[in-house]
């Protein structure tokens, strides 16, 4: 029996990459386990966790590098005067990948100065939910000379026998795992054992963390295992541990009355496959009982679920994830091994879109021999379920992470080396005829795709009366009247409520609306920001009316300029002198500017001004103005198919000037195709934000502007076999301008 001896569990502070994967902040919970688990057998144990010392917190070491908890000297300070038979030093799998760590070194080479007759063993112990790293002995043993073992695997068996026996047998130990039974009674909430004041400060450290923000970790979020193991074997998967064992009922349950009992909020669940046990409806209504939330960051098994558990989990779970990996049947099968259907996927969609439950669904593309055509099969399975559901897609490349099957399907030795405990950001494996360019930007472009799922922003167009009259405008055959300053407020009032900031103001020419300034600071009463407003500028030829709006309270201000001369931009406008107010405008814009106003410039391009673009971004650069959006013709109002310039060649002018220019200004290119400007996507992009903009019209219709517009795009038969179809919905149809 441990008793026999003083045992000290030590969790070290974790240095890892600013770019992490998994959860570092709740490495410490292995630790936790198997110091409660000696508590159990009687023993002396002490927990001496990073995690839970007082100034334990987040910090930017050199080269970039984060380091979690308290650092290694208040470690040695609490040892100094310790009374200590074996010291088990927990080695998370980020300081498995490390060849190396200079304060670990130190702090085992104290411990053996102070307690020379101590066993020093390290210990890797559970870490389900994040990548597993082989244990190298060789290296280990080279690093950390200290340590007289080292057991991997799961600890809570292994590490007391081995407490109690006087001859080791060796260096590398293999733990055995411990059974279902032994598992219950290992409380993740000991008082004695755990500095919960101080645990609690340092989670509060790490809750502003953008990595960590979207799982809403912080003070009262508790990371807890209900179960160890996957029954399942996917290929990408580093997890040892087939033998699923869940945690008894009972003790989660008393776990979840005592997390709530300390003012915890949410349970953070770490299992690998937290579903997989037949009860989980059962610890969905012990959670629900305790007035818990629980966070899966793993996800859950799609095919595992069903709607009535998807009605509790709307109830504990704030948003869901599930894991698709490929839609390709055959991919399933034969190269991921997971075999869960898109049918199973859209069918949880359908019940979480009627629970009110937000879906956010895993994919993984670039795996070993997929073919495009399965690529292309997934990428457009992610974007349909995104469309019909707002299933948010989670994308990654397949990983080779050494030891899994992937790895053994690699090239070459080097791709299978993991790339640390960080994001993977270019694909390791690609389809035939597929590059990596491609892929990546087709990746990013449906990416975002998903961050603008959500209305995020309102454009109220307010009039449809102008004083110019563009021969491309959109608005220009619609009638000519304003929207009451009653409506708008209602408008105004009703996006605001509905969690909605963002307001573009727009017309027809919103300056010539006798109430503008009335809507503007009406929105900034009500909490709008920020607030946009596109005009020609004309009125702000005036320097009161310039500087009375550019202190409204709006926070961008773009100015329509179609030309860098009179010439081609009257040619654009119709209204003869109106090139000399929007000029005289714009240098108002930049001189009455009070300094929190964005100026920016739109034009939009005609066969008038296409091969002009050049002089009007040397214009516009040479005045100050930095950003820049180059607009292509919709088949709305005006504008016919005979002003309308090629599309290539304008994207050419569009790709020369943005190549030579982008060092000093910002561009935006919207409402065009990305194969006209591949390789430099990041520029076309942004026009996904349309997905998230509501658009309310003089006549009192809203739509999705994304959306309408689409409606006037085809797909030809060259877009088959495109990826950039995953954001993409075509070339503009101007046969039948609206």
């Amino acid at each position: 029996m441990p008793g026999t001896g003083k045992t000290v569990i030590i969790h070290p502070p974790q240095e890892v990459e600013s770019d992490f994967i998994d959860y570092p902040y709740y490495t410490d919970v292995p630790a936790r386990l198997l110091a409660a688990r000696l508590k159990t057998l009687g023993g002396f144990v002490h927990l001496l966790d990073a995690f839970a010392l007082p100034g334990a917190d987040v910090r930017t070491l050199r080269g970039g590098r984060t380091m979690f908890g308290a650092p290694y000297a208040a470690l040695l300070e609490r040892l100094g005067n310790a009374d200590f038979d074996n010291a088990v030093i927990h080695f998370t799998p980020y300081m498995l990948q490390t060849p190396y760590l200079e304060g670990l070194n130190f702090l085992l080479g104290r411990m053996r100065e102070l307690r020379p007759d101590a066993r020093l063993i390290g210990a890797e112990l559970y870490a389900g939910g994040m990548h597993r790293v082989e244990v190298d002995e060789t290296r280990l043993r080279a690093a950390y000379p200290q340590l007289d073992a080292f057991v991997t695997l799961e600890g809570e068996k292994t590490v007391p026998e081995i407490l109690d026996v006087k001859k080791l047998g060796g260096f590398l130990l293999r733990g055995e795992a411990p059974e279902a039974e032994l598992l219950a009674g290992l409380a993740a909430i000991d008082g004695d054992l755990l500095d919960l004041e101080s645990y609690r400060a340092f989670l509060k450290t790490v809750a502003p963390l953008h990595k960590v923000r979207q799982y809403g970790v912080d003070e009262n979020t508790l990371p807890v295992y209900f179960s160890r193991g996957c029954p399942f074997s996917c290929s990408f998967c580093t997890n040892p541990y087939r033998d699923y064992r869940s945690i008894p009922l009972e003790e989660c349950t008393a776990l979840m009355e005592r997390a709530a009992a300390e003012g915890f909020l949410r349970l953070f669940v770490l299992d690998d496959s937290a579903n997989a046990r037949q009860d989980f409806h059962a610890l969905l209504e012990s959670a629900a009982e305790a007035g818990l939330k629980l966070v899966f960051p793993n996800g859950l098994r799609a095919d595992l679920l069903s709607e009535e558990v998807i009605k509790l989990l709307a109830t504990v779970a704030d948003e869901l994830t599930v894991s698709a990996e490929s839609a390709s049947a055959r991919v399933q099968r034969d190269i991921v091994g997971k075999n869960v259907s898109i049918a199973h996927i859209e069918r949880v969609a359908g019940w979480c879109t009627d629970a009110g439950l937000p879906l956010l669904v895993h994919w993984m593309v670039g795996l070993p021999g997929e073919t495009k055509a399965e690529l292309l099969e997934t990428l457009d399975a992610a974007r349909r379920i995104l469309d019909e559901y707002e299933a948010r897609p989670l994308i990654q490349y397949a990983t080779p992470v050494a030891g899994t099957a992937l790895a053994a399907a690699a090239d070459t030795e080097e791709d299978a080396v993991f790339p640390g405990q960080q994001m993977q950001h270019r694909p390791t494996f690609l389809p035939g005829e597929t590059t990596a360019a491609e892929l990546t930007a087709a990746v990013d472009l449906l990416r975002r795709r998903g961050d603008h799922a959500a209305t995020a922003k309102v454009i109220i167009n307010i009039t449809y009366r102008c004083n110019n009259h563009c021969v491309f405008c959109a608005v220009g055959n619609r009638i000519q009247e304003d929207l009451p300053f009653d409506y708008v407020s209602g408008v105004l009032k009703r996006y605001i409520k509905a969690g909605v900031k963002q307001l573009d103001i727009d017309g027809g020419e919103p300056t010539l609306h006798p109430e503008l300034i009335d809507i503007i600071r009406y929105a900034v009463s009500l909490g709008y920001n920020p607030i946009s407003i596109t005009t020609n500028a004309r009125r702000m030829a005036y320097p009161g009316f310039a500087k009375k709006l550019l202190t409204s309270g709006i926070n961008n201000l773009l100015i329509s300029i179609h030309g860098h001369s009179a010439e081609i931009h009257e040619k654009n406008t119709m209204a003869p002198g109106g090139f000399e107010e929007t000029m005289a405008g714009l240098h108002n814009a930049i001189s009455l500017n009070p300094g929190d106003v964005d100026v920016g410039v739109n034009t939009t391009l005609s066969v008038h001004n296409y091969l002009h673009l050049e002089e009007l971004t040397r214009t516009l650069h040479e005045l100050g103005v930095e950003k820049l959006n180059i607009q292509f013709l919709t088949p709305f109002g005006r504008a016919a198919a005979e002003i309308v310039p090629d599309p290539e060649d304008a994207a050419e002018i569009v790709r020369s000037v943005i190549s030579k220019w982008r060092d000093r200004m910002t561009f935006q290119v919207i409402n065009l195709p990305y194969c006209y400007l591949e390789g430099l996507e990041q520029f076309v992009a942004p026009d996904l934000g349309k997905l998230s903009r509501n658009m309310v019209f003089v006549t009192k219709e809203e739509v999705n502007l994304y959306k309408y517009l689409a409606d006037t795009r085809v797909l030809d038969e060259g877009c088959s076999s495109c990826l950039y179809r995953v954001a993409c919905d075509g070339k503009y149809n101007f046969e039948s301008t609206q």
